[in-house]
């Protein structure tokens, strides 16, 4: 299964203006299948889309806890009130709306592009 086009035009937009990192819930194998099939998109590679990547095996650590998105927000310095999240969990976005974070759930194969500010 691959990211739709779209969406890795948006990230590539993003990134213009934006500073765009990943959080990801994942392990080692499905990682790199990712990084072989689901970000294979013109001559990009995973790491072009993001100023950096987060991987949950990686940090021994796993959304929805709260410690996680701290992390995050200590090793990168961003600040809760100039950051949007956005992920397919409620609960996971209930945990980074309770540190001050904004966040948008996307339905099933929805089309979020009206979520961002480009």
């Amino acid at each position: 299964m691959s990211i739709p086009t779209f969406k890795l035009d948006l990230l590539l937009e993003l990134r213009k203006k934006y500073v765009v990192y990943l959080l990801s819930n994942t392990n080692e194998i499905h990682w790199q299948w990712s990084c072989l099939h689901a970000f294979r998109y013109k001559a990009f590679r995973a790491e072009d889309f993001f100023e950096h990547i987060y991987l949950s095996y990686e940090m021994k650590m796993a959304k929805p806890d709260a410690d996680i998105f701290q992390k995050v927000l200590d090793e990168t310095g961003i600040l809760p009130n100039e950051t949007l999240f956005i992920d397919d969990s409620e609960a996971n976005c209930r945990t980074a709306e309770a540190l001050g974070i904004s966040t948008y759930t996307p339905k099933a194969h929805e089309d979020w592009r009206h979520a961002v500010v480009l």
